[in-house]
């Protein structure tokens, strides 16, 4: 896995040919389909934009997406598509810190793919992110914080670009900086919830997962938590905190 400061232009563009599997490829792909639908049957098999493309220049890295679905990423989770076939997705994440310096997490729902999971707020890209042909990121950003949070503003900073990883995905890592504190948070997620349920929908988080932004605590959330995390948040916690000036 291979952490870059995000110093040139991030762009993404969708290319115009949709994925088109092998046959026996597919094959794979509609059977697991089936048989996750009789464990989850509230699944969703919607689009998925993998990577057919990178291209990395000195002030540019670009990506170039192709339209796949669901299935075809959760066969890849599963590992049973053939490595040169794999769905290879780009997202953008980002870790909340708070007014009174508190960095914010959210352990993943019971009924989600990665349920119990530590992570930032994250998801896909979604046709509402792309103008023109091409991925406005902080848009996606800013719409999953809002759908999983209920918090619609944040000041967000592109940090770091993640490559690499079990099924090398690519991950752009925002912080955001929320214009309230922990308390006031909590509080307005409460209510979030609270407003979701009473119309039948069920949250996408479990829980808010709150750290201070101090050496001690993340190093000690990093060692003794014994919840799963998705790969990139121990290198992001540790770089939000050791790097000069961010604890400040």
């Amino acid at each position: 896995m291979v952490f870059s400061d995000i110093v040139s232009q991030v762009v993404a563009r969708i290319d115009a040919v949709p994925v088109r599997l092998p046959h026996d490829q597919q094959k794979l792909v509609d059977m697991l389909w089936e048989d996750e639908l009789r464990e989850h049957p509230n699944w969703f098999r919607g689009e998925v934009f993998t990577i057919r493309e990178i291209r990395q220049e000195l002030e540019r890295t670009e990506f170039l997406l192709a339209r796949t679905d669901y299935a075809h990423y959760l066969a890849t989770l599963r590992g049973l598509i053939d490595p040169q076939y794999a769905c290879q997705v780009l997202y953008g994440a980002a870790i909340l810190r708070t007014q009174d310096k508190y960095l914010v997490l959210g352990e993943m729902g019971p009924e989600t793919t990665y349920a119990g999971r530590i992570q930032g707020v994250a998801g896909g890209i979604s046709d509402a992110d792309i103008e023109d042909g091409q991925v406005n990121m902080v848009r996606g950003v800013l719409r999953e914080m809002a759908e999983e949070t209920g918090v619609e503003s944040a000041e967000l900073t592109p940090r770091w670009l993640k490559m690499g990883g079990p099924y090398h995905f690519v991950v752009v890592l925002y912080e955001a900086q929320l214009a309230m504190d922990l308390r006031t948070l909590e509080s307005q997620y409460q209510v979030f919830v609270e407003h979701l349920e009473s119309h039948g929908e069920t949250p996408e988080l479990r829980r808010l997962v709150s750290v201070e932004a101090t050496h001690e605590a993340v190093m000690r959330f990093v060692a003794d938590d014994p919840r799963p995390r998705v790969d990139y948040l121990d290198g992001v916690l540790t770089r939000l905190v050791f790097e000069p000036g961010l604890t400040d």
